[in-house]
């Protein structure tokens, strides 16, 4: 187990919301280790590489619990607080999305190359929903002005915006469907989000670089 500052800091707060999550939060990553490791297993990696994947989810543990401590000490501060504190600590695609977010940007930083699509089926998150979330993300950072935060965790969901959104697979598609056609972003993204359609009849994407802003949900982040 890895303990830091953040981590005791961390577990105080748990402590004064309704259901103490700090159990569901020790769980939830002993078992993402657990099939992040298995598919690192399976891949057939060497001993060295899986040793380094092994550090880097434990470098991404350590971020993920300081970003908790950033955003909970904010959220704190406001009115709404408490009750907020404790929606996010225990809803589990949210906790889920920032720990894949985490382990994306340690296993980057560890070999350069990384795919965050790939964690995303590791950890089975459905892409649109990530994107849902980690748009999220990206706007609570911008309130606490976590401009180191916000440059490692843009290219995240950018990658997944330019390729798993559009899989077949996606909820993107029945948003589409109930949006009359129209992908369920801001108007001023549709033309660099929506491309002449590929082979397989399904649009592809160019966002270059935007901000993930996503109609959805944005009404939750406050």
């Amino acid at each position: 187990d890895t303990f830091s500052p953040s981590l005791v800091k961390n577990t105080l707060t748990f402590r004064t919301c309704s259901r103490d999550p700090t159990q569901g939060i020790e769980i939830r990553l002993k078992d993402m280790l657990q099939e992040f490791l298995q598919h690192c297993k399976d891949d057939k990696h060497d001993n060295a590489k899986r040793e380094l994947e092994e550090k880097c989810f434990s470098d991404a543990t350590v971020q993920y619990y300081t970003i908790l401590e950033n955003l909970t000490a904010f959220q704190g501060s406001l009115k709404s607080g408490v009750s907020v504190i404790s929606d996010v600590l225990e809803d589990d695609f949210w906790q889920r999305c920032l720990v894949a977010c985490c382990l994306q940007i340690a296993l980057k930083s560890t070999f350069r190359v990384s795919d965050v699509t790939l964690l995303l089926k590791v950890f089975k998150l459905d892409s649109y929903l990530f994107l849902e979330v980690h748009n999220q993300f990206l706007l609570r950072f911008r309130k606490r002005k976590c401009m180191d935060l916000i440059r490692f965790f843009k290219p995240i969901g950018t990658k997944v915006l330019e390729s798993a959104v559009w899989a077949s697979h996606s909820r993107l598609w029945e948003k589409i469907k109930d949006n009359e056609g129209f992908p369920p972003f801001k108007d001023q993204y549709h033309t660099q989000l929506t491309s002449p359609t590929n082979v397989e009849g399904q649009p592809e994407s160019n966002p270059q670089e935007a901000d993930v802003i996503l109609e959805a949900e944005s009404s939750t982040t406050s």
